[in-house]
């Protein structure tokens, strides 16, 4: 019987088929990362904030179609599409997108209300001269009907360009635009006038008071 001998790498080989004598090669270093857990979900839980979501975005819609001043700024198809916001299959991203779009109608309709009601505040003769649409207008009308204005319209233009400009209006430069041209026309005449205040330049330009509130912005 063949005999062993020991084998300092931890085998016991017959004599004549011992294995090389070289190093082992070690083994490389595992980490014991901790495998980490499966998500897992909670649909109780997921239902039950969805429902939460639901039902505050529809009290914000009911409580925005009890406002009556916030909807006395919306368009009667913007009162129809905040209704229909309550339909039982809508969502609560549907009835949140839907309230932003109708609070953006009733911003820019409060804002021409607000501008409309600016000018009701003039006499009807500035009122009427502050809307034509292009400078051109705006210069034939006052040498047509400068005799007419109050004597005090440049004053009444300042007034009003005043309060417009505390309530954040756009239209306040033209208003003040409007009372150093009245101002000036009166005293040095109106083609003086509109040469020194609006310039030649800006004759082909729409006024900003020119049509209804909200019309074309004032290029200059």
């Amino acid at each position: 019987m063949p005999s062993k001998r020991f084998n300092p790498f931890g085998f016991l080989a017959p004599r004549g088929q011992r294995k090389t004598d070289q190093p082992a090669q070690a083994s490389p270093p595992t980490t014991d990362a901790p495998a980490s857990a499966p998500a897992t979900t909670n649909p109780p839980a997921q239902a039950s904030v969805e429902a939460s979501e639901l039902e505050q975005a529809r009290e914000t819609a009911r409580a925005m179609l009890a406002d009556e001043g916030f909807m006395r700024h919306v368009t009667p198809a913007g009162r129809e599409a905040l209704a229909g916001l309550l339909a039982p299959e809508a969502t609560a991203e549907q009835i949140t997108q839907g309230i932003g779009a109708v609070r953006s109608i009733a911003q820019a309709v409060g804002q021409a209300m607000e501008q409309d009601a600016l000018l009701q505040s003039l006499p009807e003769p500035l009122q009427e001269w502050y809307r034509t649409p292009t400078w051109p207008a705006s210069r034939r009308w006052l040498a047509e009907h400068l005799v007419e204005l109050p004597a005090d319209a440049p004053d009444l233009l300042e007034v009003a360009a005043l309060r417009a400009s505390a309530a954040g209006n756009d239209r306040a430069a033209t208003l003040q635009r409007h009372a150093e041209l009245l101002r000036q026309a009166r005293s040095g005449g109106v083609d003086a006038a509109y040469q020194a205040i609006v310039g030649p330049e800006a004759f082909g330009q729409p006024t900003q008071g020119g049509g209804a509130a909200g019309g074309p912005s004032e290029s200059q």
